[in-house]
């Protein structure tokens, strides 16, 4: 607490409910350095109420004068805090809004001066990233931008169509980059710079020139000013190797090949497990929902940043919209194994806007932060390993992953510099896609694991994660279903009906119950090699499939849902209403079709049902056994016979699909479906409907 603060504004502060958000209370959080803060201030508030109280205890409280003054100088600090609070609170609601607020491109009317204003923009991020700009002279329609840092060069080279007078037309034609190697005799070349690199930087240049000159009917500012928003940000990216290649002189070129070194690196287990998929299934080119159900995530450098990312899971739907959109020329593989998705129409249709559903993108990145995310000590990554994590069930003999990411080299600092203590860099493990979405929601469980994985020291110490994440509320599926519920409490379960597209059986009455295991929003995590970046993949991967089976189906809270569909003041349905004469016939001798079938749906968030064995409560286990996710589908049999059916879908990538099926039925029933059709529906995203098809094929066992 400083001069300006009263011991009232103190503890106003942590007085509304929001003070503190719950889901932002932990490492993995972009604001955990914050959230971090907050709670030191905490302890120092109550440290400071203690002390005013034991202060106050010696007053004379018998004289009415001292009382009387007291209670006039509190009086007059509430009014003067509640005035405060008022302003400040004004002040905050207007830097939201302010921040909410997304502008639009100023593209000017008068469309002979669009090809300027798109040059004047290229200069003005570069100048906003620290970059020097330096535009030559129209030379035969071509003009020649130079953007340069203090080891990096951009060159941008456009074409100048003036065949009409009226609507110039800007083209970009080529950009360049290359390095200023410091070591290097005046005159000398410079280093040339990455080829991917090139083409990225092109290809997000050329959007942005696309959208900017197009019509008056088809122009839309709001996306051109996403798009010059992803080419600053670029920029500034790439200015932020560069110093830190400046500072290490002619080694400094390292920072810009790393992503290229990377990819290579990680090549030959992509590779290796696309070869193993094909080869088990027999079909070449491999389907990209089984690669990513089955293998590790797939690498994709250079797609919506200068940076690696990770496509790591896409739902059924995503897949079958890029399979129909994807030309069918390109489908066939060239030589080997390959994806059936071509890569530049994946890189495309990732990077369209808004973002597609159901795809789970990560994106490795070296961000520059105060104070490192968690306490990682150098001796974890001798020790023993303390998960299982990674796996690699498709190959014999794993690639190597132990692959190092840079560190800045330490170089002595001069006085009025900032030490190197205080200029830390780290790389992340990004969910939120550079901030632009809330990350991946995942449960308690799976979050400890990841833990596990970077910091395997705090995960033995019950102050570690899971104490701190114990704090958390609800379940994991509030966040996932109902994000933005007002309500505190959380409700038990979530109904949903499920329509066969088909009409092959009855509407199914789906009650889910909602785990009791406490859900967060992953955002980013500190990683420090190749191998805890698969490990920590693999544990989101899984989560993404549980996610995006879930939100296959429109759910809501049990007791809402037939409030809301129906009309206002209208009474509940009766479904019994236009009951027949035959309809008691049918129920008589066990040949009615019922107009729903209930199905009751578990997550299986444990192997061990025994919260008091679990690894985040018990600090004392060695390793943490992982489990895979399971869904399990109750639901009655088919008449004339009575019994309950049981379907189990697992998780599971040593499976063709991805996925093992399990029927398990008390009465005497037989299914026309095999096994890997059971498996082919849950591919497609029918898994709810499994027991509806199970209903409608079974016939009485022999």
């Amino acid at each position: 607490m400083d001069g300006t603060d009263s011991l009232l504004t103190t503890l106003y502060k942590y007085a509304s409910p929001d003070a503190l958000p719950t889901n932002t209370l932990h490492p993995f959080a972009s604001s955990s350095e914050t959230s971090t803060a907050e709670l030191r201030s905490l302890l120092d508030a109550t440290s400071i109420l203690s002390q005013s109280l034991n202060l106050h205890l010696s007053l004379p409280y018998s004289n009415p004068k001292l009382v009387s003054t007291l209670r006039q100088h509190a009086a007059i600090q509430s009014t003067l805090h509640s005035s405060e609070t008022g302003i400040a609170h004004t002040i905050s609601e207007l830097r939201k809004a302010h921040y909410k607020t997304e502008y639009i491109e100023d593209i000017p009317l008068d469309r002979a001066l669009i090809p300027l204003y798109c040059l004047s923009r290229l200069e003005t991020w570069g100048t906003s990233a620290g970059m020097e700009c330096f535009r030559e002279e129209e030379r035969d329609g071509r003009i020649l931008l130079v953007l340069g840092g203090k080891v990096l060069v951009v060159d941008v080279e456009v074409a100048l169509d003036r065949n009409d007078a009226a609507g110039p037309k800007l083209t970009l034609t080529n950009v360049k980059t290359s390095y200023a190697v410091p070591s290097a005799s005046a005159g000398a070349s410079n280093a040339v710079g990455s080829t991917s690199l090139d083409i990225f930087l092109m290809e997000v240049i050329r959007r942005f020139l696309d959208e900017a000159q197009r019509s008056e009917e088809t122009q839309d500012c709001a996306e051109a000013a996403r798009l010059a928003k992803v080419v600053a940000k670029s920029l500034e990216y790439l200015m932020s190797l560069d110093s830190l290649a400046a500072k290490e002189g002619d080694s400094g070129l390292r920072w810009f090949g790393e992503v290229d070194r990377l990819a290579s690196s990680i090549q030959g287990v992509t590779k290796s497990e696309t070869e193993a998929i094909s080869r088990s299934l027999s079909l070449d080119p491999t389907p990209l929902d089984i690669y990513l159900m089955r293998a590790h995530s797939l690498p994709l450098p250079y797609t919506n940043s200068p940076t690696m990312s990770f496509l790591i899971h896409i739902s059924p739907l995503s897949y079958l919209t890029l399979l129909r959109s994807s030309p069918s020329q390109t489908r066939q593989s060239s030589s080997g194994s390959s994806i059936d998705i071509p890569v530049p129409h994946l890189r495309t249709y990732l990077n369209s806007h808004p973002k597609p559903p159901g795809v789970t993108l990560a994106s490795l990145h070296l961000v520059q932060q105060a104070q490192s995310q968690i306490h990682m000590s150098e001796d974890s990554m001798e020790m023993p390993p303390l998960s299982t994590r990674p796996t690699f069930p498709l190959l014999s003999t794993p690639e190597e992953t132990g692959y190092a990411f840079p560190g800045p080299q330490s170089q002595p600092q001069s006085q009025g510099e900032e030490s190197a203590e205080t200029l830390r860099y780290r790389w992340d493990l990004d969910f939120t896609e550079g901030g632009r979405s809330r990350g991946m929601v995942m449960a308690q469980s799976r979050m400890h694991e990841i833990e596990i994985i970077v910091n395997p020291f705090g995960g033995m110490t019950a102050g570690g994660m899971g104490g701190m994440m114990s704090f958390g509320g609800g379940s994991w599926v509030d966040l996932l279903l109902n994000p933005d519920a007002s309500n505190l409490v959380s409700p038990e379960r979530y109904t949903a009906v499920y329509t066969s597209p088909t009409a092959s059986h009855p509407d199914l009455q789906l009650r889910l119950t909602a785990p009791e295991e406490p859900g967060f929003f992953l955002e980013r995590v500190q990683v420090r090699n190749m191998k805890e970046v698969w490990g920590i993949l693999e544990i989101v991967k899984e989560q993404a499939w549980l996610n995006q089976t879930l939100l296959g189906c429109q759910w809501l809270p049990e007791g809402l849902a037939n409030i809301k569909d129906r009309p206002t003041g209208a009474p509940p349905e009766d479904e019994d209403a236009d009951v027949t004469e035959e309809d008691l016939h049918a129920v008589l001798s066990g040949s009615i079709t019922p107009r729903k079938i209930p199905v009751n749906v578990y997550i299986a968030s444990s192997a061990d049902p025994d919260p008091a064995h679990h690894p985040l409560f018990d600090s004392s286990l060695s390793t943490f056994s992982s489990s895979r996710p399971t869904i399990i589908m109750t639901s009655p049999e088919k008449p004339p016979i009575s019994g309950l059916l049981e379907v189990t879908v697992r998780y599971e990538p040593e499976k063709e699909k991805g996925v093992a099926v399990n029927v398990s039925a008390v009465g005497a029933m037989e299914s026309e479906l095999s096994q890997d059709a059971m498996e082919e529906i849950c591919r497609r995203g029918g898994m709810f409907g499994l027991p509806g098809r199970l209903w409608n094929g079974m016939h009485a066992g022999h």
